[in-house]
């Protein structure tokens, strides 16, 4: 491009369509050249997508700056204090006075490196759940001009700056909210699923994804306590003579279902329960890689070669929990529907008291699989994500495999801003008419699952 343009001759030149019942939006750009005019249409759907993976990001940053600001702090704090006791204890004939303060200093340090170790764990969930992050919004279709130009073209080329292309998504952004038919908040998530609310979760409460086992008294473990006695889990009393079995199911990618099931059987196993949790994400496993374990044989050895899946549990940090890794998942994902894995989870009934197994996502048919094998199964959806169509299509396909729907968990209840200004959006193939006159681009954008 060879020549600027004003915001004004920008949004003229920009005209935003959308089809009826539908969440698709076209973006068509008219310039005086085919080639200014995908450039131009791409520029803005890219700086689209852009935006919204930088506004979720924006989300986390003041909290990780506020622990990073900390951090500095304890670590000068603390390398002050060990120099003033060197000083101290290497001094000739120390006096009881200094006996004394080297005494102060040193549990001092000590107190500094506990609490620095614990806010660098935070620190490290928060960037790894910033590694995590995507864009949620997808371009459907690149830019494409069309063949035949409406005007003959002007000696004026157009040009557009990458500031004013985000001038522009404004009015973009401002036309989705009369198509967003996502819910808004928990109770319209647990109503699209007709399923009764277990509870909530806000990741931003919690650093360390293990929020359960390394800050067990913070506010995010309570929540993960409180989910546990609305399902009625735990050791007491009224513990069946049957171990129970719960899948765990994300209704979306990305909505933190294998969180929770580590989470929630960490705390079931403080209670005085023992608990085994699977790892049957045999597609994406990450639990071993949460509790800092080896993915050797597991699951889909036990499957594949029909050994004792109990000798396969491997010891984790928290008292009470053992755990099943996936192993090798690439020629057993078929067997997660098999007499094979009815007679494994059946073995493991019998050295627990509850087996919480991980089945990835609803929309993969294993999870259907595994939701008929359990005695129950809890939804996991991310607020934001997803519109209300999709997630009660997600539930009834549960249902009509035989699952036994025991509740959802909405997470990301503190994040509904970020997604809001996400914008998902669900794409569709673009429009088979033409715009005909000068070149026009066209780029269509959906909602994603979150990455």
């Amino acid at each position: 491009m060879s020549a600027h343009i004003t915001e004004e001759t920008l949004l003229r030149s920009t005209k935003a369509t959308t089809a009826p019942q539908s969440p698709l939006i076209n973006l068509s750009v008219r310039a005086s050249s085919a080639r200014d005019a995908t450039l131009l249409g791409q520029a803005q759907a890219d700086a689209f997508v852009a935006t919204d993976k930088q506004a979720r990001i924006d989300a986390v940053k003041p909290a990780l700056g506020d622990i990073e600001r900390r951090i500095v702090a304890l670590t000068t704090d603390s390398a002050a204090a060990q120099a003033q006791n060197t000083r101290l204890v290497q001094s000739p004939n120390p006096s009881s006075i200094q006996l004394t303060q080297s005494a102060l200093l040193n549990r001092s340090i000590t107190d500094d490196q506990t609490r620095l170790s614990d806010l660098q764990n935070r620190r490290a969930g928060i960037l790894l759940s910033v590694d995590g992050i995507g864009s949620t919004v997808s371009i459907e279709q690149p830019a494409v001009a069309a063949s035949d130009p409406i005007a003959p073209r002007t000696t004026t080329n157009v040009l557009v700056a990458a500031i004013l292309t985000l001038l522009a998504l404004l009015g973009v952004a401002a036309l989705t909210d009369a198509l967003d038919t996502r819910p808004r908040s928990a109770a319209e998530v647990a109503s699209a699923l007709d399923l009764p609310l277990a509870g909530t979760i806000d990741p931003a409460r919690g650093g360390a994804a293990l929020v359960a086992l390394h800050d067990p008294a913070s506010p995010a473990t309570d929540e993960y306590r409180l989910l546990r006695t609305t399902l009625g889990l735990g050791a007491g009393p009224e513990r069946a003579a049957t171990a129970r079995v719960l899948a765990v199911t994300g209704a979306t990618p990305g909505s933190g279902a294998s969180t929770v099931a580590a989470n929630l059987a960490a705390v079931t196993a403080r209670s005085g329960a023992r608990v085994v949790l699977v790892d049957a994400n045999l597609r994406r496993p990450a639990l071993h890689a949460a509790f800092d374990l080896p993915d050797g044989a597991g699951l889909s050895t036990a499957l594949r070669d029909g050994d004792d899946p109990t000798i396969l549990l491997q010891t984790t940090a928290a008292p009470g929990l053992r755990l099943l890794t996936a192993g090798p998942a690439a020629a057993a994902i078929d067997l997660l529907d098999s007499m094979r894995m009815q007679a494994a989870l059946a073995t493991l009934r019998g050295v627990a008291d509850l087996v919480v197994v991980d089945t990835g996502t609803a929309t993969l048919p294993e999870a259907a699989a595994l939701a008929r094998l359990a005695d129950g199964t809890l939804l996991v959806a991310a607020q934001g994500v997803g519109d209300k169509a999709t997630l009660a299509t997600v539930a009834d396909r549960l249902r009509l495999a035989g699952g036994s729907l025991a509740g959802v968990v909405v997470t990301f209840v503190g994040d509904a801003g970020a997604h809001s200004r996400g914008r998902q959006r669900r794409a569709a193939a673009p429009p088979a008419d033409r715009v005909t006159g000068e070149p026009v681009a066209r780029t269509s954008t959906r909602p994603g699952p979150a990455k």
